[in-house]
């Protein structure tokens, strides 16, 4: 759990149990047909493992969507004022001309962080797709193209030989009630935040290019076009299923629909 900033004056903050983590508020507790409000009451879900030593281990299971797309938030906003200082603190370029960052270690550190940032924003929209996909009957079925044939891909199948285009397209609309986000511009967000997240993932060259017209995709992290990945990923859970997303996470990504709650 952790404290609330806006939390009572007199009294007790209010708490929040970690945007990270399964968890759902308790609104009142019945004991003996008695029931009592809850004001700052969390139920919490566990995982448990048992250890080398034959104990068990209970630990705070993370809510997956909401785990990677806030951790992705984080680790773009440090990446982000990594990459600023990075681009204030240069010296000329000798032969090459232009000019060079002389901040090496934190220049690299943007760039892990940046597409880290990228990664875990694709996982948690895959996630999304995948818990839809869980929450389908056993017998449902969709049809894709397969060359120039159409398809049946049984539920059994789908997370393994679906795209995350298409589960988005084909599935995700099963379980939230929504349109198809497919010709919108939060299908945009998807393809280009799945492009960047493939070339980070499938690099090619080593990921170097002497073009500077032509930049590998670290070139393309340096010149901050993957600084919008977490505004791409919420564009798509907004416009697809904003409710897979629990509250404390939301508003922490700042999503639109966080105020209507």
């Amino acid at each position: 759990m952790r404290k609330k900033d806006k939390g009572r004056r007199n009294g007790r903050p209010s708490l929040t149990p970690d945007s990270r983590i399964h968890a759902a508020k308790i609104e009142s507790v019945t004991v003996d047909g008695v029931t009592v409000p809850q004001e700052n009451a969390w139920a919490t879900l566990l995982g448990v493992v048992r250890t080398k030593e034959g104990d068990l281990l209970a630990f705070p299971h993370p809510h997956i969507p909401g785990f990677y797309l806030t951790e992705a938030k984080r680790m773009r906003d440090k990446g982000r004022k990594e990459l600023v200082h990075s681009l204030k603190h240069t010296k000329p370029g000798g032969q090459m001309g232009g000019r060079q960052i002389t901040t090496q270690k934190t220049a690299v550190d943007a760039i892990r962080n940046l597409a880290v940032a990228v990664l875990l924003a694709a996982a948690g929209l895959e996630a999304i797709a995948n818990e839809c996909i869980s929450r389908l009957e056993d017998d449902v079925t969709v049809r894709v193209e397969r060359g120039k044939e159409m398809v049946e891909a049984p539920k059994s199948k789908m997370e393994r030989t679906l795209s995350v285009g298409e589960k988005f397209d084909l599935v995700v609309p099963l379980v939230s009630q929504r349109p198809s986000i497919k010709g919108t511009a939060a299908w945009e967000s998807l393809r280009r935040l799945s492009h960047m997240r493939n070339e980070i993932v499938h690099v090619k060259k080593r990921g170097q290019s002497q073009d500077p017209e032509q930049p590998s995709v670290f070139g393309q992290i340096v010149l901050g076009q993957t600084l919008e990945c977490i505004d791409d990923a919420v564009n798509v859970v907004e416009a697809a299923f904003p409710d897979v997303i629990m509250d404390v996470a939301r508003e922490e990504l700042g999503m639109a629909n966080a105020a209507e709650k």
